[in-house]
């Protein structure tokens, strides 16, 4: 699930699909997805790549939910992406949680600054 979809071109089902070339796309700040993975699971971490961050600074805010009513945020800083020459992701990044959360839902939130 994600907030808005103001680029066709770009939609939610980019998000999984393992192709750094495309990317679901939103630039208003506090734009969001949430993924949901069919049951509770301990997380320590989450694991994903920004499509452009090496030319723009995203900072991010990542929570969990078991319910997907109450979320606990567990990260809350800037995005950490490394890039090839060519602007593409070298690879997905992690975003440590600091500890074990119980969750079904993680929903990340975006706001992307100049």
């Amino acid at each position: 699930t994600v907030s808005d979809i103001p680029q066709p071109e770009n939609p939610p089902s980019a998000v999984l699909d393992g192709n750094f070339t495309t990317r679901w796309a939103s630039q208003d700040p506090g734009q969001w997805m949430i993924l949901d993975f069919g049951q509770v699971r301990s997380f320590t971490k989450i694991d994903f790549a920004m499509y452009n961050s090496a030319k723009r600074t995203y900072q991010l805010e990542i929570l969990v939910s078991e319910d997907g009513n109450n979320y606990t945020s567990v990260y809350k800083g800037p995005d950490k992406d490394v890039y090839n020459p060519d602007g593409t992701p070298v690879g997905t990044v992690d975003y440590d949680f600091g500890g074990e959360y119980q969750a079904q839902y993680i929903k990340i939130i975006f706001n992307f600054i100049f």
